[in-house]
């Protein structure tokens, strides 16, 4: 969420003068309260120039750029936006200091400003000077050092720097601990998100207990009804699933979906991710019929939550393929890969990262099926992928 700046630091001036700037930002803001985008860059505009007569470096100035570049990021019009911010942390660096609290919000902005457009590399820099500036001012275990150190660490994982991630993460968990204790369910979904994010990283050691905590507080806190229960059954099955320890992630797979069925927020797609895992689950011991049966579900599942064409049902129907596949029953793989795959041309394009695995697929069925001139001309194709040759 964007943030306004006050004027904190400006140098004295005639009260007229002040009170003609105050008054044109005031109308600006209520013009963006109103979505009148045009009146209220008229008026930030307008005091833009009323706030450099103050001179161009008064921190006034930056409160003006700040909330013309709060206009424009409302417009989505990211790349008018951040020149504006840029300017405006020059000038409270400069003006009031490397760590005054008005920088840290103008910074906030800035950084949400890049990893909205996925310039997440350039967000992590942002969101640690936060970070650094609000410890300074109020030390390192205050609650106002949370929500930075989580954005921290979206943007770390964002930018697949792991370790990074969850050390943030850590930190924000422990301070809401401090804060608030163990049970509550603000500290239990940073545990969620903190043991998905070692699992993710490939340390499941460290991921297990982590999500076995996050489900145990869960289970004490949350109705059973609430998403987030089935949710940690989920994300703990994932590392059972890892760690090849099928009879765990089943139990929890099963508890997953039971879950979703008394939910008060069910989700479509969370519930087709689980059956598909569950299928998979079955499909690695050897339960083919159990896993069909999931299989054909998750597909029915996608199908009505996003479409016959979207890519989710392409993955879904792939996979119930490749189970086909699996067992030899290539007439019945042949038209689901087939359909799999014309989604994928249709939608994404030769360069999506999945089309080579539904290829791949592909390329067993037709040799199964002895379409040898076909297989041979979806081998070439597999070849040409990125990564293949």
């Amino acid at each position: 969420m964007a943030l306004a700046l006050a004027a904190t630091g400006a140098a004295p001036t005639s009260f007229a003068q002040t009170e003609v700037w105050r008054q044109l930002r005031e109308v600006g803001d209520q013009h963006l309260a109103e979505r009148k985008y045009s009146e209220a860059e008229d008026s930030y505009v307008a005091a833009l120039k009323a706030a450099e007569r103050f001179g161009l470096q008064d921190p006034r100035v930056a409160a003006s750029l700040n909330s013309l570049g709060l206009l424009y990021y409302a417009q989505r019009q990211f790349h008018l936006a951040e020149p504006l911010y840029w300017r405006a942390a020059k000038i409270l660096e400069g003006s009031l200091g490397p760590f005054h609290p008005e920088l840290a919000t103008l910074l906030e902005n800035l950084a949400e400003l890049q990893r909205i457009r996925g310039k997440t590399t350039d967000a992590v820099p942002l969101y640690k000077r936060i970070v650094e500036i609000r410890e300074k001012a109020l030390g390192a275990g205050n609650e106002a050092l949370r929500e930075p150190l989580i954005q921290l660490s979206k943007a770390y994982f964002s930018a697949a720097q792991l370790e990074e991630a969850a050390a943030a993460l850590a930190r924000a968990a422990e301070i809401t601990k401090a804060h608030l204790g163990t049970d509550n369910a603000e500290y239990a979904d940073l545990l969620s998100d903190l043991g998905v994010i070692h699992n993710a990283g490939g340390r499941p050691e460290r991921a297990a207990p982590v999500l076995e905590q996050a489900l145990a507080v869960r289970s004490r806190v949350l109705d059973p009804a609430d998403a987030r229960m089935a949710q940690s059954c989920s994300n703990l099955s994932a590392v059972y699933r890892g760690r090849f320890q099928m009879a765990e992630a089943e139990r929890l797979l099963e508890q997953a979906l039971e879950l979703r069925k008394g939910s008060d927020n069910s989700d479509p797609a969370a519930r087709a991710t689980d059956l598909n895992n569950l299928a998979e689950v079955y499909r690695v011991q050897h339960q083919f019929a159990d896993a069909e049966e999931l299989y054909r579900e998750a597909v029915a599942v996608w199908e009505q939550a996003v479409g016959l064409d979207h890519p989710e049902t392409a993955t879904a129907l792939h996979n119930l393929a490749a189970l086909y596949r699996d067992q030899q029953r290539y007439a019945d793989a042949a038209p689901l890969i087939e359909r799999s795959l014309a989604i994928l041309d249709s939608i994404a394009g030769p360069e999506n990262t999945g089309l080579a695995v539904v290829l791949a697929t592909y390329l067993d069925v037709l040799r199964g099926q002895g379409r040898t001139q076909e297989a041979a001309l979806v081998e070439a194709r597999l070849r040409a992928q990125p990564g293949r040759q």
